[in-house]
């Protein structure tokens, strides 16, 4: 999934005002840290996505045309067997 930097900065700001709002929630760090760490991790997350794409992608035969079932069916697979690679 592609998500530029602007809508990952949106998105740490909503999952830190959550987690400030909520009662249970106590920060050890300013609330700012705390967005900046979510930021990262899901800039790192996002980025292993893109990384296992391009492999799954290089490993289908040029032959499977994208979009066709068989290779939809390929690159799930391989796909899946990249991230448990890395432990997702």
């Amino acid at each position: 999934m592609k998500l530029n930097d602007d809508k990952i900065n949106h998105i740490s700001h909503l999952i830190a005002d959550k987690l400030d709002k909520n009662e249970n929630t106590v920060f050890i760090k300013d609330k700012n840290t705390v967005r900046l760490r979510i930021r990262e991790v899901i800039s790192k997350e996002l980025s292993i996505d893109t990384e296992v794409d391009k492999i799954a992608r290089s490993k289908i035969s040029k032959k499977v045309p994208e979009g066709s079932r068989q290779w939809d069916i390929l690159y799930d697979k391989i796909f899946q067997e990249e991230m448990q690679k890395r432990g997702r």
